[in-house]
């Protein structure tokens, strides 16, 4: 029997980043180290971190906290968040993925601007729990087709729209059904503002090829921070 290895397995590079950091923090000899949620979905990972004194608390958590060091994991955080961090003078280390950021960014500035923003996600994800954080006004999380058919454009609005959710990858020109001929929508997409976690797209991209293979036997699959 031969066992193939997807080119994309393994962690996807904010994960990894993030998993690293706690590792250097602990050999750096911090202590307490606290994350805002489990670093990553893998129980190994998370059972080793805690063996090793690595407290996984919540943000209703943070306002107990007078000392130790947070860590924001690749998923981000909202605004608010950093404001608490800062006010509680609390020591923390961000390792929200680059990719997350920007689409944090993206939505602080088109929203500041007056646009309506749309996420595509699911609306309990922390990742999208975080952009809704960044944004300055009014926007919607549409997580399925039945949401997307549903939503109706704001009157005199333009639209930015972000996937907000790194296992949701979405073909915009599907997923935006009947609103994407809007005006303002469209002069949204001209400006570059529609974006998405690549990464996801590429592990979707190793599977799909496993998959039309000849005679593959069986493709294995997890949903533990994008392993293949």
């Amino acid at each position: 029997m031969k066992v193939k290895v997807a080119e994309t397995a393994g962690f996807c590079f904010g994960v990894k980043r993030a998993v690293d950091k706690v590792y250097q923090l602990i050999e750096e000899g911090t202590h307490p180290i606290y994350t805002l949620g489990p670093i990553i979905h893998n129980e190994e990972v998370v059972t080793d971190l805690t063996a090793k004194g690595v407290q996984v608390i919540e943000e209703k958590d943070l306002a107990s906290l007078t000392e130790g060091t947070v860590v924001i994991r690749s998923h981000g955080v909202g605004k608010a968040i950093y404001q608490e961090l800062k006010e509680n003078h609390l020591n923390y280390v961000d390792v929200t993925c680059p990719f997350v950021l920007k689409i944090h960014r993206i939505v602080e500035k088109q929203s500041h601007a007056g646009k309506h923003v749309v996420i595509f996600g699911d609306p309990d994800h922390p990742e999208v729990k975080g952009i809704c954080g960044w944004c300055q006004g009014s926007y919607t999380v549409l997580k399925g087709r039945k949401d997307t058919e549903q939503f109706t454009p704001p009157n005199g609005k333009d639209i930015c729209v972000v996937n907000g959710d790194v296992s949701h990858s979405f073909d915009p020109g599907i997923a935006v059904g009947g609103f994407a001929d809007d005006p303002g929508f469209a002069a949204v997409l001209r400006g570059g503002v529609l974006d998405k976690d690549h990464t996801v797209g590429n592990g979707n991209g190793a599977v799909a090829a496993f998959i039309s293979m000849a005679n593959p036997h069986a493709v294995i699959a997890s949903d533990c921070e994008h392993t293949a």
